[in-house]
């Protein structure tokens, strides 16, 4: 599996996907129900690189299915936000919307403020991505005010580009513009 994330990270993305399947064969018969479940994470995450996202949500589904029955939360959490990201490209909005709510409230009782910032952002964008602008604005002012107190300046930049959009899409120029040009300096200044 360690090898399959080392080519995953290098862009050898089809000798990834034989190494996690090679460890998905091993973990299923060692009886490793979490190291199962880490391949099929990863596994997906191969799928959604390669242009599969249904192939990606069916391997994050299972996944998920045993992160919950082995009681790993942050695991939960984390594939619940892959799977509304990918419903999302999907325009399976409303699966996206729930699961993006639940990745939420996985993260706001774990008491890890990042992944509530991530699963606001992501929310926010699937809102956006289906025309409901106003809940969008709504969860990326919520992200982005979370990601100031974190100072964090990439996730930042994202979500000030996403709102701007947002604000574009509601008619307040002013407001895109400004997100746009905070978006644009904070990019310049990480570069």
């Amino acid at each position: 599996h360690v090898l399959g994330g080392v080519l995953f990270d290098l862009g050898g993305y089809e000798g990834a996907r034989k190494r996690f399947s090679r460890g998905l064969d091993l973990y299923r018969r060692l009886g490793s129900r979490k190291g199962e479940a880490d391949c099929l994470r990863s596994l997906g995450d191969v799928a959604g690189v390669l242009g599969v996202p249904d192939e990606a949500c069916s391997l994050f589904e299972d996944a998920l299915e045993i992160y919950r029955t082995v009681g790993s939360g942050p695991y939960v959490a984390d594939v619940l936000g892959r799977l509304g990201t990918f419903h999302g490209e999907l325009s399976h909005f409303d699966v996206a919307i729930e699961c993006l709510e639940e990745a939420h409230g996985v993260f706001k009782r774990l008491g890890d403020v990042e992944g509530v910032a991530g699963a606001l952002f992501k929310l926010g964008s699937v809102l956006h991505n289906c025309g409901e602008l106003k809940g969008a604005r709504k969860h990326l002012r919520k992200a982005l005010k979370i990601q100031r107190d974190l100072e964090a300046s990439g996730a930042l930049a994202d979500t000030l580009a996403h709102l701007g959009a947002v604000y574009e899409g509601l008619g307040d120029l002013k407001g895109a513009r400004d997100c746009y040009s905070e978006s644009l300096e904070i990019r310049r200044e990480l570069s």
